[in-house]
């Protein structure tokens, strides 16, 4: 653990893009910070951070983040993705992609049917379209895409492999660090019975996006309501001049080299345990079909957290590791602000989880409509809050009532953390399965 000085490489750099897209998106007014929360640090000392929407979108190109941004039309979501896009790749860096019923793969690829007509093949004559090939895609309006082409550039999301005709495979985005491929997207979405001609994003989909920004949960301040009102005109102007592309690649090296805590590191492993069951044969929640909160009547461990067990499945690794990515991220970003040591902590997971967790996190609806003061009350993004932090008063009180055991990992110590698992915490520890009974 470590503090880097003000003149360090990676902070000036860090600041200098941060720089860019401040300015370029200096007409959008948005300064509600989106992130809130304090870190004590193993020396004592405790930072307040606050990660504003434009730190958030930084923060998740300089992790291989893949935005989904939502919210209702006219709040500006192109716009921004624009703004961010032009500072960090250039004008010419970036792509916009416009989505409608009759969207085609010929935005993706073109065939030179002359190939054709000389004799060659067609995986010769596909030629990939340049927005392949930029470091930056901004996909307005993404679910009006057609199903089928959803499905097609599902892979594409991903920075996976694209098959277009003939068997031509096309692997997308820039190369770095001798191999690797890097492409930031953006896709922006209404969603709603308001919206005619839009539909509602598939799991599969929203899996490949591994950040969400609900705008709505974030509304203007009164002081963005009154910067907008005396606005002269209703145009926004996007940044033109050259990007930045060598320092956010160099960046994104940066932030990969910030070292997770301990505690971080084990909270991060307590969420993919949260599938365990102890009532199941082979202790997952996954065995069981249509699994819900009825399966844990009797259950002992069903009481804790309005049964906060029974009513949620663990994220998935691509998701966890999106998140321990913006995790450290949002480290790195403290580190910069604040002085603080450059560790990602628990807090700083518990801070970037809802945004990677929030259409990603499988939670009982009655879990979610909860009534009630301290409830979700029907907000999905005030579960997937309470969820994270229930978790981790869970795994607090599992790390504290076995401090001694996980100190000293004895054969008999791990016996009795698994005790303590199967009695009070089934997301404790590996749980082991049920051993067949012998009938000979």
């Amino acid at each position: 653990m470590t503090r880097l000085a003000d003149n360090d490489m990676a902070v000036k750099r860090f600041n200098s893009l941060d720089a860019r897209v401040r300015e370029a998106s200096k007409e959008y007014y948005h300064s509600r910070p989106v992130a809130s929360y304090n870190v004590t640090d193993e020396e004592g000392k405790t930072y307040s951070v606050n990660v504003d929407l434009r730190a958030l979108l930084l923060l998740s190109a300089l992790t291989d983040n893949k935005v989904l941004l939502s919210g209702s039309t006219g709040c500006g979501k192109t716009h921004l993705a624009k703004m961010v896009n032009a500072a960090l790749f250039g004008e010419k860096g970036y792509r916009t992609l416009q989505i409608d019923a009759s969207f085609s793969l010929d935005k993706l690829r073109d065939i030179t049917f002359k190939t054709i007509a000389e004799g060659g093949r067609l995986h010769d004559a596909v030629i990939e379209a340049d927005v392949l090939n930029v470091p930056g895609v901004v996909i307005d309006e993404y679910n009006r895409a057609p199903t089928e082409i959803t499905n097609i550039i599902q892979g594409w999301l991903q920075n996976g492999v694209l098959t277009f005709e003939g068997g031509k495979e096309c692997r997308p985005g820039v190369v770095f660090n001798g191999g690797e491929r890097y492409q930031w997207k953006i896709a922006t979405v209404n969603e709603g019975s308001r919206y005619s001609g839009a539909r509602k994003l598939d799991k599969a989909s929203r899996d490949r996006l591994s950040v969400e920004i609900p705008l709505d949960v974030f509304p203007l301040t009164d002081d963005d309501r009154r910067k907008l009102r005396v606005k002269t005109s209703t145009g926004v102007e996007v940044y033109n001049g050259d990007g930045a592309l060598e320092d956010v690649l160099a960046a994104l090296n940066d932030i990969r080299k910030v070292p997770l805590s301990i505690p971080a590191d084990e909270f991060l492993l307590y969420l993919q345990r949260m599938n365990q069951c102890v009532k199941t044969p082979n202790k997952t929640k996954l065995e069981v079909e249509n699994f819900s909160p009825e399966y844990c009547k009797g259950c002992h461990l069903s009481k804790g957290h309005n049964n906060i067990c029974g009513s949620v499945y663990a994220p998935s690794d691509r998701s966890i590791i999106a998140l321990q990515n913006l995790a450290r991220g949002f480290a790195f970003y403290r580190h910069v602000q604040k002085g603080s040591l450059l560790v990602a902590d628990s807090e700083d997971v518990i801070a970037a989880a809802p945004f990677v967790l929030l259409s990603k996190l499988d939670i009982h609806p009655g879990w979610i409509d909860k009534r009630g003061e301290g409830s979700p009350n029907g907000s999905r993004w005030a579960a997937v809050s309470q969820v994270v932090k229930y978790a981790y008063e869970r795994f607090s009180t599992f790390v504290k009532n076995n401090y001694e055991h996980l100190k000293s990992p004895t054969p008999e110590a791990e016996k009795a953390i698994k005790k303590y698992a199967a009695d009070h915490d089934a997301w404790g520890v590996e749980l082991e399965k049920e051993k067949e009974k012998d009938t000979k």
